[in-house]
């Protein structure tokens, strides 16, 4: 009773971040840490390695029918090695067959040009996802990058290369996060089977 704080076990060569702000909590270290737990909040942090899709919630509705329309966020925490991956699921919501339809997000690191490539890729599809359902991205947040690259750009199917506006694209450098606002790009609003982001001029740590 009272406690604002929680006693957490960190394994040792797992890279650590705070869910919500991105600070990188633990580096690979075997250890107990007291970690701020108020009432307002939940304890979540995000493991090096994985991405993780989160519906954005912009209205008040719980209904699953409206939710499949709202924007997708993308968690990526880099591990190591600059790399991390993730899997998006969609299903139709009315048949018990399990239809469903499967996106793949890479990231993955470039050493020789410093380069970090995120891949979003479609893998499977069980049935014709509608149009209106298809994921709309409105921000990608990378956890634990040492710099802001010089440039972001992406590729989306067979287009020609387009640069993200620079004042979409913000870093703190205390918290090593990037993010990147997508809300006009339209990026995932046609079909294209894959689409890459090119971010450039990242110096890894």
């Amino acid at each position: 009773q009272g406690e604002r704080t929680h006693k957490t076990f960190f394994p040792k060569n797992e890279i650590i971040y705070n869910f919500y702000t991105g600070e990188m909590v633990n580096n690979k270290k075997e250890r107990y840490i007291d970690i701020p737990c108020p009432l307002d909040s939940l304890l979540i942090f995000a493991r090096g390695g994985f991405i993780t899709p989160l519906l954005v919630q912009n209205d008040t509705s719980t209904y699953i029918e409206n939710l499949r329309f709202n924007p997708v966020e993308l968690i990526i925490a880099l591990d190591d090695n600059y790399e991390s991956q993730g899997k998006l699921f969609i299903d139709d919501g009315e048949n018990v067959e399990r239809l469903y339809y499967k996106m793949d997000f890479v990231s993955l690191y470039d050493d020789k040009n410093k380069n970090i490539e995120i891949i979003f890729k479609k893998v499977y599809e069980s049935f014709t996802i509608p149009e209106k359902w298809f994921p709309y991205i409105e921000r990608v947040n990378i956890y634990g990058i040492g710099n802001a690259p010089s440039r972001v750009t992406y590729f989306r199917g067979g287009d020609d290369e387009k640069e993200i506006p620079k004042e979409k694209i913000k870093y703190d450098t205390n918290k090593k996060v990037l993010v990147i606002e997508l809300q006009s790009e339209q990026i995932l609003k046609s079909k294209n089977n894959t689409i890459r982001f090119i971010l450039e001029g990242i110096i890894k740590e």
